[in-house]
């Protein structure tokens, strides 16, 4: 064979094997070791039990993720607030490029072509609160980015997925837990611990919340953050939430490209009541009265509402359960019940207060200086031995957080 045509077949195959070693040595090692980091840092993540682990569970994750934590202020075991974030390859330099570099590597295509080779931008950040020794707050973000879902304009996409710990999940009054939570609370009558969400009006994002209590069970917890970390380094880009959270698969929150935020389904033919467990009701309410009905009088709606007629209900307050109420037993006022609500795939029972019985009111707010008080679905409850000790189960898991 001449040695012209010898080194030229050595070199046909020589430089795809020395192509194939350069995409291991640039691209695959340093994403296989981000993914390996990444599910260590959630292994510890979910090692912890919020409200049972304590300093010593916090010094250990620092400890070991050091390197990449940091906590403004002060922490120490009265109050820290640390933070542990974990990037990918090559962020540092993508994000101190100067703005022609950044247009030259957009211009090329470049990013793109490092995708293909199993090269993509996620960042996993955690956060852990610690009060008085104990672990009190804890949350995960992911975040992923992609190319257009589409695969059509030369344009970004970003998943995140969210999970955080709340001792309550009422979505309706800041009351003393601030924070806005993604879910409606008729999740809470098939799994009273944790409510799933996404918001609406993100055009190039898919967000998915997971917020749950600390009373969630552990092999709950792991389930609903198990994190599919293999889409880090695949060659196949990874384009929905589903794909990085398996839980969210049943959720179909992004299967098409409605911007509904919630499955919409079919309302069932008769009302129905209140399911949600009682305790949770306990645990989200900001304050619970025990009442006597005095009166019942029966409104029409005005405006969109029309077409409803309201129950509008005097009582006496008999004592109060939970919530800090100024007024004394004994204090009378009025309230609406909830009236029932038949339309966007819901189809609820109303709720009214009987003469000769007594219930238990639960409100989103602790004032009842109002001319009158307006109770939301799962807000009338019978006063019964039963429902009281679940309603107290749920107060006793209601802690304030800091």
């Amino acid at each position: 064979m001449p040695r012209s045509l010898a080194r030229a077949l050595w070199a046909s195959l020589s430089t795809p094997a020395i192509l194939f070693a350069l995409i291991i040595c640039f691209v695959q090692v340093p994403m296989t070791l981000t993914r390996i980091r990444f599910q260590h840092l959630l292994a510890d993540f979910q090692s912890i039990h919020p409200q049972q682990s304590g300093w010593a569970d916090a010094q250990r994750l620092m400890t070991r993720w050091g390197k990449w934590g940091s906590y403004e202020g002060t922490c120490d075991s009265a109050a820290c607030s640390y933070k542990i974030a974990l990037d990918y390859p090559y962020s540092s330099f993508l994000e101190s490029s100067k703005p022609e570099m950044s247009e030259r590597i957009r211009r090329f295509h470049l990013i793109r072509a490092f995708e293909y080779l199993g090269w993509h931008r996620a960042t996993f950040e955690v956060d852990i609160v610690v009060n008085n020794g104990i672990i009190t707050g804890m949350e995960s973000a992911l975040m992923f980015v992609v190319q257009d879902f589409d695969n059509v304009r030369n344009a970004e996409a970003t998943l995140y997925l969210r999970t955080q710990v709340r001792p309550r999940l009422n979505t309706y009054g800041p009351g003393r837990h601030s924070g806005w939570i993604l879910g409606n609370d008729e999740q809470l009558a098939d799994h009273p611990d944790y409510k799933v969400g996404r918001p609406t009006g993100c055009l190039d994002c898919q967000l998915v919340e997971v917020t749950y209590t600390p009373y969630l069970s552990h092999s709950e917890v792991v389930r609903l953050t198990s994190y599919n970390f293999g889409c880090i380094n695949s060659f196949r880009a990874c384009s929905n939430v589903s794909d990085i959270l398996p839980a969210s698969r049943k959720w179909h929150f992004y299967d098409d490209s409605s911007s509904v935020p919630e499955p919409v389904v079919k309302a069932p033919e008769q009302p129905q009541p209140c399911r949600t467990d009682v305790r949770a009701l306990g645990r989200d309410a900001e304050a619970i009265l025990e009442v006597e009905p005095l009166s019942t009088s029966r409104h029409k709606g005005t405006g969109v509402t029309y077409y409803i007629d309201f129950d509008l209900t005097r009582f006496r307050l008999l004592r109060t359960v939970k919530g800090p109420v100024k007024e004394a037993a004994g204090f009378e006022f009025n309230i609406y019940p909830f009236y029932g609500f038949p339309a966007d795939g819901l189809n609820e029972s109303a709720e009214r207060l009987e003469t000769g019985k007594r219930y238990f009111v639960l409100l989103d707010t602790a004032q009842l200086n109002y001319e009158h008080l307006e109770a939301r679905r799962c807000g009338v409850l019978e006063d019964t031995p039963s429902v009281l000790q679940q309603l107290n189960l749920g107060i006793m898991q209601d802690k304030p957080e800091p």
